[in-house]
């Protein structure tokens, strides 16, 4: 029965990348050349939207493809080159189009010259960097969850939902009529692309979130936690989606910042008990 559904996983993969092509067609979309497809001018006239919609559902799909793999016991070569391949187009190409065409449309009018150049060139060192993190990834790749537990750098992933996070809350306080807050947001978005982009080919770590979750015993702490993040998403999962992109891309950062400033701790030396002193209870 393994082998009958061995080609799950890969499916899984190929999944991840058309969502992430798809992303990229539909931010393309415009309502007045959709003709009479009600379906078409549905999608354009919230392009940006559903496509941070379909990023998301491409990180499912990238969470399960390793998983099955592993549950199937056909893990391969083929399915990490794959999967690499795949996370280059859902969280490296398609999130930086995403981030462009929300700046551009939605982001602070009448800028010189030089800044929109300046932001298109964050978008290409995004993408190189995205590329870069994942060649990185397949030469150092191991199989087994023991060696899936942590990551050198930011995972692609994690940088790709930050990016376009940012975008579905824009979104979000848009609808919320928020005009000006949300330009303000839209506004942070090639800082943070350019943070996450240089994030990636750092040497920090970062966990693996869904093994750190699944493996280990089922604690009532993980539980509750689970909990708290399904309550938090069905009131407001738009906003809570970008700060949690943000808190686990800038985690690694701070906490290195942290430890630089508070430094070594104090070293206690306890002198030795003299063989002549005794302890009476």
């Amino acid at each position: 029965m393994l082998r009958g559904v061995h080609f799950l996983p890969s499916m899984a993969t190929l999944g991840n990348a058309l969502c992430g092509f798809a992303a990229i067609y539909v931010c393309t979309l415009s309502p007045q050349n959709m003709g009479d497809d009600p379906w078409a001018i549905a999608l354009a006239r919230n392009s940006t939207l559903i496509a941070t919609y379909l990023i998301v559902v491409a990180a499912v799909f990238d969470a399960l493809d390793g998983r099955l793999a592993r549950m199937t016991r056909s893990t391969t070569d083929f399915g990490g080159q794959l999967d690499s391949l795949a996370d280059v187009i859902s969280f490296g190409c398609a999130p930086a189009f995403i981030a462009l065409v929300s700046f551009k449309h939605h982001g602070p009018q009448d800028l010189p010259l030089f800044i929109s150049r300046a932001v298109f060139a964050i978008a290409l060192l995004y993408v190189a960097c995205a590329a870069i993190r994942l060649a990185r990834f397949n030469v150092m790749n191991e199989h087994g969850d023991q060696s899936h537990q942590s990551f050198q750098g930011l995972p692609s992933p994690g940088a790709g939902l930050c990016v376009t996070m940012i975008a579905m809350a824009h979104q979000q306080l848009v609808m919320n009529n928020y005009s000006m807050l949300g330009v303000g947001v839209v506004s942070l978005l090639p800082l943070v692309m350019l943070a996450c982009g240089l994030l990636m080919v750092s040497n920090m770590p970062y966990p693996h979130l869904v093994n750190a979750f699944l493996s280990g015993r089922k604690s009532l702490t993980k539980l509750l936690l689970a909990l708290m993040l399904v309550l938090l998403l069905v009131v407001e999962h738009r906003l809570v989606f970008a700060v949690a992109g943000l808190v686990f891309a800038f985690s690694a950062p701070v906490w290195w910042v942290w430890k630089k400033w508070k430094g070594p701790g104090d070293v206690v030396l306890v002198p030795p008990i003299a063989e002549d002193q005794a302890i009476v209870k």
